[in-house]
């Protein structure tokens, strides 16, 4: 339990760090005037590219050092859909703000995640923890705790790039824990890393190619994004790497709603200390509060798996 606490701890760390790297610099067309290429523009093409690029690299040494296990489908499928996702978070974020999005993902991510190991969705056995009321109970107190992100007012870094979280609902790998559907799977989380991030390559290439059609073969590729992009995608190979193992040692429904939480305590922290996006009494009293509740809940579902 201890090992897969501190993975957890690992992929929150880094996953709220992802985009530490890149938020002082601009990464979108601001000088556009059509709807449609607004739109285009502002997605963070480029970031996304090179993220799952930096990710992709990180996956692969890790691949080696398992000794090449196979390919696995469905974890090419999970990368697949996060990378797609992750394209709009950026224009989420540029329109909404640090908070609401943070809420909206955390809350439907968390929920998912919990809800597909706790009742057996998607094929995935289930997961009963040893008290079920605290489990309940625990989670609550997390949504109630990320309601308070509501009521905090940020600045927005209008020229800069807005930072998110890694975004969307990933399609979690139920083989490792359904042998009679898969035999042969291994039960271990590291092994399906690479396939993970072989989904998001040809993905995230699909929608930088799509983005430089729209952009009549001339996207913006400003070259100072590139070194912060590709260290974005190897933290975040490492937050997934570290969520991995957290679901092989303690199962989604404890670590789901630690991975998906988390890091927003990190973000908030980034915003606080480093980039000053959230300042004011209120809003640091509030933020106190989420953070608290937050805590409650991960503590309350950590500890309901062995009571």
């Amino acid at each position: 339990m201890i090992v897969g606490i501190l993975a957890c701890v690992t992929a929150a760390l880094a996953l709220g760090s992802v985009f530490a790297p890149i938020k002082r610099f601009p990464s979108s067309d601001e000088l556009t005037k059509t709807f449609l290429k607004t739109i285009f523009g502002i997605l963070g093409f480029m970031v996304q590219f090179f993220m799952g690029l930096g990710g992709f690299l990180t996956s692969l040494v890790v691949h080696a050092i398992l000794g090449f296990p196979p390919v696995y489908g469905l974890a090419m499928l999970g990368g697949s859909v996060w990378c797609l996702a992750n394209a709009f978070a950026i224009l989420i974020m540029n329109r909404l703000g640090l908070a609401v999005p943070i809420l909206i993902w955390s809350t439907v991510s968390c929920l998912t995640g919990w809800a597909t190991s706790r009742y057996g969705l998607f094929g995935v056995p289930k997961g009963i923890p040893s008290s079920v009321i605290l489990n309940y109970i625990g989670v609550v107190v997390l949504v109630v705790g990320s309601s308070f992100f509501l009521f905090i007012k940020t600045k927005v870094y209008k020229p800069k790039m807005a930072e998110k979280l890694a975004a969307g609902v990933e399609i979690p790998s139920e083989k490792s824990n359904r042998p009679d559907l898969y035999p042969g799977a291994p039960k271990e989380g590291l092994p399906y890393l690479f396939s993970f991030f072989l989904g998001i390559m040809p993905t995230s290439t699909l929608v930088l190619a799509v983005y430089s059609g729209v952009k009549k073969n001339n996207p913006s590729l400003p070259s100072y994004l590139v070194l912060p992009s590709l260290l974005a995608g190897v933290l975040f190979a490492f937050g997934m790497g570290g969520f991995f193992i957290g679901n092989e040692k303690l199962s989604q429904t404890i670590s789901y709603p630690i991975c998906s939480f988390a890091p927003g305590l990190i973000v908030s922290a980034w915003s606080v200390l480093y980039f000053k996006e959230i300042t004011g009494k209120r809003n640091l009293i509030l933020l106190g509060i989420a953070y608290a509740f937050t805590l409650i809940g991960v503590i309350m579902v950590t500890v309901s798996k062995d009571l």
